[in-house]
């Protein structure tokens, strides 16, 4: 929605919001909870973010390597987590996404409220990048010198955007994709060959 681009920001985040807590709350009422719904939950979780991260790379065509990297390390980091979770614990609750081996850089993510923040923090960066595409937003002064809101906010949430891109999607695709290696060479070898 070029037309309004605070409209697309305001949906943004408040579609994610309403989903992420209508869904939970319908969830554990009609007692639906399962490996299926909580991993649903993140796709749309991802989809929003990936819609916003796309609409970034036509706006900014020469950033396009950097914000499709940033999609690639949203979607397997993720995927790979979610999957090394359920193969390893066996269990409905998926969200155990850490283990005590993880990179205290991980571990720390998943720790409220770090996550929250990180998260909101990373959202807000995306959605100023996209404002700033528009317009530069309202001005405020700092030190007698004027600055475009959207780019104050943009770069005070970059390294939210940075820390949960680039180090914690990077490393939980690096540690699932080592635990994987490890769970393929735990299974035990068939003594039957293929006919």
């Amino acid at each position: 929605m070029t037309r309004r681009p605070l409209l697309t920001v305001a949906l943004y985040f408040t579609s994610g919001i309403i989903l992420d807590v209508a869904d939970g709350v319908s969830a554990r009422y009609f007692d639906q909870c399962s490996k299926f719904g909580e991993l649903l939950d993140v796709l749309l979780d991802r989809c929003g973010r990936i819609g916003m991260m796309m609409a970034l790379c036509t706006f900014y065509p020469q950033h396009l390597f950097l914000l499709q990297l940033l999609v690639c390390l949203e979607v397997t980091g993720s995927f790979a987590n979610l999957y090394r979770c359920a193969l390893i614990t066996h269990s409905v609750d998926v969200s155990a996404k850490t283990r005590s081996q993880d990179p205290w850089l991980v571990r720390i993510f998943f720790k409220e409220p770090i996550t929250t923040l990180v998260i909101v923090g990373q959202d807000v960066c995306v959605a100023m990048l996209y404002l700033l595409h528009f317009s530069p937003g309202p001005m405020v002064s700092l030190g007698g010198t004027a600055h475009s809101l959207w780019m104050l906010l943009a770069q005070i949430c970059s390294p939210f955007l940075i820390y949960r891109q680039v180090i914690v999607c990077f490393l939980l695709l690096l540690r699932s994709l080592g635990d994987l290696a490890e769970l393929h060479h735990q299974q035990p070898k068939s003594d039957k060959k293929p006919k």
